[in-house]
């Protein structure tokens, strides 16, 4: 099946006192029509740059200085403002992390529903509060006519969120990003927010890239996953693949210090020493290797490459400890 988004070398920079550093580094990653591939990592890993990148929404003073992102045969980093406005909200959407501050607090839910409509088709005008109410009822919204007259401080956090993802898909758009889109829920609205998710990707034959720091419901609900760390991708791999045997050192200390409900627990929790880097002060060699319990002499001295591990096809790490065992089992 051929991607719907295709990213390739993607960099992302931004101007300081010390001069420009990358916030993100050189990021590739493709997805399906009806997938869903989640990008994981600790903050500042560069997860939401990426999808603002693609979406032409990097805030001033970022820049894309590299980087291809096709999307329906083009290059979404070489269109203009106009262009990318054409195709945000219809073809190409994202569910934000806040709902709260994602909604206009001035604007009813009904009138910001028919806006997106009317934006991309002026001609469905007076179908639109019908088709708002359909996209309501779509996620669950049962009582359409109270929530489209309603205020977003009206509604529950859960509501918000669903209104949220019925506006990012009521125009059937192609490809889906969501920022950490259950944050501020409960775990039973969680469960129940990704459920919806999964579900209209499968229906609707959308992409999903699913940006998450909640390994437990990224296991559920992603089909593939990439780890990234100090704005480059170290590791990726078909989900139960890598939560079945994780590689990377850092993608082993993600799981090792993430609470799961599927067998004992014990406290405290094991973590990762010390903090990522800072973008402008990144260590030499392999960003990790301050961190790392696996660390060699060639870790500090040139970043290691993404590439294929033997013998998994598909999967790859950015690791010489993990090319130099896989080496040894092939040897």
């Amino acid at each position: 099946m051929g991607a719907v988004l295709s990213v390739h070398d993607l960099a992302i920079e931004f101007p300081t006192p010390r001069g420009f550093v990358r916030a993100v580094d050189g990021v590739s990653f493709d997805v399906a029509a009806g997938e869903t591939l989640a990008l994981v990592g600790e903050s500042g890993s560069g997860k939401t740059l990426t999808a603002l990148a693609v979406l032409g929404l990097v805030p001033a003073p970022g820049r894309v200085v590299t980087g291809r992102a096709f999307f329906q045969q083009r290059n979404l980093l070489r269109l203009d403002e106009g262009e990318l406005r054409a195709l945000r909200g219809r073809a190409l959407s994202i569910v934000f992390q806040d709902p709260l501050s994602a909604l206009h607090p001035l604007l009813t839910i009904g009138r910001q529903l028919t806006e997106v409509i009317e934006a991309h088709e002026p001609a469905a005008k007076r179908a639109a509060p019908a088709r708002a109410a359909a996209a309501l009822a779509e996620v669950g919204l049962l009582d359409a006519d109270r929530i489209l007259a309603a205020y977003p401080h009206e509604l529950s956090g859960g509501m918000r969120q669903r209104v949220l993802i019925a506006m990012a898909v009521l125009l059937r758009p192609a490809l889906l990003f969501a920022d950490e889109p259950t944050t501020a829920l409960d775990s039973a609205l969680q469960r129940s927010v990704l459920e919806l998710l999964r579900a209209l990707a499968h229906k609707n034959g959308m992409a999903v890239v699913l940006i998450s720091h909640d390994l437990e419901r990224v296991a559920e609900f992603a089909d593939r996953v990439q780890v990234l760390y100090a704005g480059r991708t170290v590791e990726s791999a078909r989900t139960d693949e890598l939560f079945r045997r994780a590689l990377h050192p850092y993608t082993r200390g993600l799981l090792a210090s993430s609470p799961r409900l599927d067998g004992a627990l014990s406290f405290p929790l094991p973590s990762i020493p010390g903090q990522p880097p800072d973008a402008g002060a990144r260590p030499a060699g392999c960003a990790f290797h301050p961190r790392c319990a696996f660390v060699q002499e060639g870790c500090r001295l040139r970043v290691p490459e993404l590439a294929e591990v033997r013998g998994a096809s598909g999967r790859r790490s950015a690791c010489l400890e993990v090319a130099r065992l896989v080496a040894e089992a092939h040897a």
